[in-house]
């Protein structure tokens, strides 16, 4: 399992990002996946990689806002 935190601004841990992830626990600081090759699609409209490429779950960029579950 690899985690994130917010502050780092990786697509697990964005409000667009389409990939299997989860809370790693109850007060929900950080977001996890099984495997850092986690892809899925960005649905930030500002976004350059809007619906049209795979992002992996460590790649990030500069549309990033934070996944709404996440708190910090």
């Amino acid at each position: 399992m690899n985690e994130f935190t917010p502050s780092r601004k990786y697509c697990a841990t964005c409000e667009y990002w389409s990939g299997q992830r989860r809370t790693t626990d109850r007060y929900a600081y950080r977001a996890a996946v099984d495997d850092l090759g986690e892809k899925g699609r960005c649905y930030n409209r500002a976004s350059a990689y809007f619906n049209h490429t795979d992002r992996r779950a460590d790649n990030f960029c500069q549309c990033w806002e934070k996944w709404s579950i996440l708190r910090e």
